[in-house]
This record gives C-alpha cells, structure tokens and sequence, in this order.
C-alpha cells in the first residue's frame, strides 16, 4: 500500500515508523540443534511449555510462527530458514509480536539503530556454541572495539549506549565469529579502509550474505 500510495504521487516510498520490531536470534534450521520432535500444537507458546521447547538452545526462537498472527500490519512472515522476518515499511511498532513470543526473541528498536545482537542466549560460551552455529559466545572481540558502547553481560554481548556504537566499533563487530552482532543493514555500512585490511572487507561481505530484514 505504501508503495502503492508512493507511485501514485511521484515520490519515493519510505518507512514512516519510528521504531521497528528486530529478531534476536539467528538461530536457523541448519544453525541450531533439537533435542526432541515435537508433535503437538503449532505454537510457540504451547511448545515452550514442553520443557521449554524443541530446541537446544532455550533462548532462541521456536520457529512456530506465533508472532505472525499477532500483527495486525502483515509485517511479518516466516523465512524459509524458520526465522520470523520483519518487513520494515510494514512495521508500526505496535509491539504485539514483542508481547505474544514466548522466548522474547522480538524487541522494538529505533528504525535507524543498524547493529543488533542477533541473540539471547545466556548460556557459558562452550554450550551456547554447541547448541548453535550462530550464539554469542562470549569472546569479547566487539567489546574491545567498541568501548562504552557495547558490553558483556551474563556472557552476551549487549549494546548497553546504541549511541555510542560508531564507526570505530564496526571492525570488531565484522570480526564476530558467529554472527551474533551485526548489521540489519549490511549494505548500508560503507567498506572499511585498506588499512584495516582486505579480510576485514571479506567479512563484511559474509555480514552481507546473513543479514536479515
């Protein structure tokens, strides 16, 4: 519709909302473990009260699609990964995904915040990679980069002042080994120099490659 509207008047279309819901797991199909097969409701909520979920990893996202009812905008759909996507033009900030996910894996961010913490897992570092290709695992390298503006809490890296994640910050974010800290918008952030090296540039391609909507 927005687009719709847009065309109509001969401007180009933008994303009015000021704040937009953002998914913090990447906790893929492929990327994160089960532990059972669960047969009943397709429901996140119901499948949280089985030993609180199917998945390995107990914070990340169950993949039921919970979520996606509850938006009244049509902001949401599921991937073909099993991740919830957000189409941001969509997304009013109404805040009803955030409410209905069991696993609190839905969070309202300012639209213009680029880095997120593609996780919620609090688990020590061993675990948390062993249940997930993607966890945080606590190693500290976006912490060294970006001083005041993201710090380690409960071995998760946490974005504690979003203002204070520059530029300066962005060689450690590159450098995650998983993924857990990246950019919603990798195309939006401009390469980084030749001084920081040509693998630096190579890892913001592969930032590129697992960026999400």
């Amino acid at each position: 519709m927005v687009d719709l509207v847009a065309r109509i008047l001969g401007m180009e279309a933008t994303c009015a909302s000021e704040r937009v819901a953002r998914v913090h797991c990447r906790g893929t199909e492929v990327a994160a473990k089960r532990k059972a097969l669960y047969g009943g409701i397709h429901s996140c909520r119901a499948c949280a009260l089985v030993s609180s979920g199917d998945k390995l990893c107990d914070w990340g996202c169950l993949g039921y699609g919970d979520c996606i009812p509850s938006c009244p905008f049509d902001a949401l759909s599921m991937g073909e990964e099993g991740l919830p996507v957000v189409d941001e033009c969509k997304c009013t900030g109404c805040g009803n995904c955030v409410d209905v996910c069991p696993k609190n894996i839905l969070e309202l961010h300012p639209m213009g915040e680029n880095v997120v913490v593609f996780c919620r897992s609090q688990d020590p570092p061993k675990l948390s990679k062993s249940v997930c290709d993607n966890a945080c695992i606590a190693c500290r390298i976006c912490v060294k980069g970006c001083a005041g503006g993201i710090e380690l809490k409960n071995n998760l890296a946490t974005i504690t002042a979003p203002a204070q994640v520059t530029e300066a910050c962005y060689p450690g974010i590159i450098k995650c080994p998983t993924g857990a800290i990246g950019f919603v918008h990798p195309e939006r952030v401009a390469p980084l120099s030749k001084k920081d090296g040509s693998k630096s540039e190579e890892k913001l391609d592969l930032r590129q490659a697992h960026g999400v909507s």
